[in-house]
């Protein structure tokens, strides 16, 4: 009896209830206020509790000792600590403002993190202090390629599309943004596996090509490029200005690139998507050389190390969200580039009576001045996708040279002008369950080629034995093509069909006249060396594919048939 009589008044001596209040100086309420209670003079934690939204507070403490002490915890306010009896009371605080500094954390991220078909590299895991541009950094992570030209491929295979936050501003010439978009201004890069860029095609039709996708480190971010080189023989310059501004709805990219030292910039606005390489199979060759001077044998070495050049880019590139689901964007580039050719060839002949020796010495000048411009308006939802594309083309090139083989100087004067317009709509609409896609694609145009070599040439052939000054062709080609079509996507259990049908027609006149002149007087060639000719070609087609998908096994067969009339005058 007088042991459990000790124990239990020990019990009732020990045990407090601390009941209370916290207020700022304006007897505001404090919520979330931490309250320590420890032994006296300890750092050992003895009850915890936290204060409510009204800034009350109780804690039991169950200790034998006459005195406890109280601290009262924030990171926004100044702490307070007071030594109190051991029993039930009623306290109050009144905390200052104020912030405590706390232990520096360091957080490391996965380098490389996968979630369902993205895969995103962490940029600060690979990058180097000596990279500058994205385009060095996606040249150490696994798994990307980038090739000399810029080109980007994934798993060997060429990426489908280049995204910025999500958005095509590039469309396929995207090295002006790999080259030149600061890699401290991208946070992850991403890679979207089996992407298929068209929303309404998602679980419909797949896609086994992966496209990229840059994430950067702020919602509004203005980068880009400046760099100024000069240097002697007898002035080198090269020049880089690039700004770029990146947002959710709005983006442009601008570049001034200028230089005589051998780099042709030229390659950054080479196209790498997929697509365009599928139609060019199909439709006119976009820029036809028809005539060409005598030009040289390039050597088989670096092309920057025998580049004679003198060029001049302007590049500007702009997206627009317009409303919810349209995107306007303008892609505009001019090149004006000269170029020097000096070379020589020497041929030698070994025979059993004599050794023949020929040399040909080239000097050549190219002129490349051209202007590029395409417009397109899209709409990519769940619902139809919807691209018309409107791309206006202007060349002014030209070329001169000379050869000197046999003691004979011959000059050569070339001009290859071009105008060309276009327009391509592509539609894909759903009808209940199944798909219909509409594609067409219009385009003319117009090239005047002449070719000047002085002296005349072939005496025996144009112009019966008669030497004459100078000789001069003149090529004039007009093109006209169509082509419409329309798709269906039609799906039955684990297949799925998607027929084509659509008719093609091409259209082209060419004249051709050589003239020789003499004196001053210049006279056409012979009928023989004149052409007039006039032809269309015409193509009705229905194409099949079929698909069959099961998990990750996909197989795919293609059915085609077509009716072609050809007719040249």
């Amino acid at each position: 009896m007088l042991f459990f009589t000790i124990f239990f008044s020990q019990n009732i001596l020990g045990q407090a209830i601390l009941e209370g209040d916290i207020t700022d100086g304006n007897n505001n309420a404090l919520s979330r206020i931490n309250i320590m209670i420890y032994k006296p003079d300890s750092d050992m934690l003895v009850a915890f509790g936290v204060s409510d939204d009204k800034g009350s507070f109780k804690t039991k403490v169950n200790i034998p000792s006459d005195s406890l002490d109280i601290k009262v915890s924030s990171i926004q306010f100044i702490n307070q600590k007071r030594r109190i009896a051991n029993n039930s009371q009623q306290l109050h605080f009144e905390l200052e403002p104020g912030i405590q500094e706390i232990e520096g954390v360091t957080v490391k991220a996965s380098p490389i993190r996968q979630f369902g078909d993205t895969i995103s590299y962490l940029v600060s895991s690979f990058a180097g202090k000596e990279d500058r541009g994205i385009e060095d950094v996606l040249r150490r992570m696994p798994g990307i390629e980038v090739e000399p030209g810029g080109r980007i491929l994934y798993q060997g295979v060429s990426i489908k599309k280049f995204y910025v936050e999500g958005l095509d501003l590039m469309d396929g010439r995207y090295v002006v943004v790999s080259k030149n978009l600061p890699q401290s201004s991208v946070s992850t890069v991403e890679i979207l596996e089996n992407h298929q860029p068209l929303r309404i095609l998602e679980e419909r039709v797949a896609s086994h090509q992966a496209s990229l996708n840059l994430k950067l480190k702020r919602n509004i971010t203005t980068t880009g490029t400046a760099k100024l080189g000069g240097g002697f023989s007898p002035f080198l310059r090269d020049v880089n200005i690039t700004p770029m501004t990146f947002t959710k709805g709005f983006q442009v990219v601008s570049s001034y690139q200028t230089n005589n030292t051998g780099n042709d910039v030229s390659q950054q606005l080479k196209v790498y998507a997929l697509q365009d390489f599928l139609n060019s199979a199909e439709r006119p060759q976009e820029n036809p050389g028809m005539l060409s001077i005598q030009s040289v044998n390039l050597p088989d070495i670096d092309r920057s190390r025998y580049l004679d050049n003198n060029i001049h880019l302007l590049n500007f590139n702009g997206l627009q969200r317009l409303g919810r689901d349209y995107r306007l964007r303008v892609n505009f580039y001019y090149i004006n580039d000269k170029q020097q050719q000096q070379a020589s060839l020497q041929r030698t002949i070994y025979s059993p009576v004599d050794t023949l020796v020929f040399t040909e010495d080239f000097n050549n000048q190219i002129h490349d001045n051209y202007l590029y411009s395409k417009f397109t308006l899209s709409r990519n939802v769940k619902k139809n996708y919807l691209n018309n594309e409107l791309k206006i083309q202007s060349h002014w090139n030209s070329k001169r040279g000379e050869v000197c083989a046999g003691g004979e100087e011959i000059k050569q004067s070339l001009k290859s002008p071009l105008k060309a317009v276009s327009n391509e709509l592509r539609s894909v609409n759903s009808i209940g369950k199944h798909l219909v896609e509409f594609n067409s694609y219009i385009s003319y145009d117009n090239s005047p080629h002449s070719l000047e070599v002085n002296p005349g040439q072939f005496q025996g052939v144009l112009n019966q034995a008669v030497p004459y000054d100078k000789m001069e062709q003149q090529v004039d080609l007009k093109r006209f093509y169509a082509n419409h079509s329309a798709n269906f996507v039609l799906s039955w259990k684990k297949l799925v069909f998607t027929p084509r049908i659509g008719v093609s027609y091409r259209q082209q006149t060419l004249e051709s006249n050589i003239f020789i002149t003499q004196q001053n007087e210049e006279d056409k060639a012979a009928l023989d060396f004149s052409n007039n000719m006039d032809g269309n070609h015409t193509n009705a087609f229905l194409q099949t594919e079929v698909e069959y998908r099961k998990s990750a096994l996909t197989l795919k067969a293609k059915f085609p048939v077509s009716w072609q009339h050809v007719y040249l005058n």
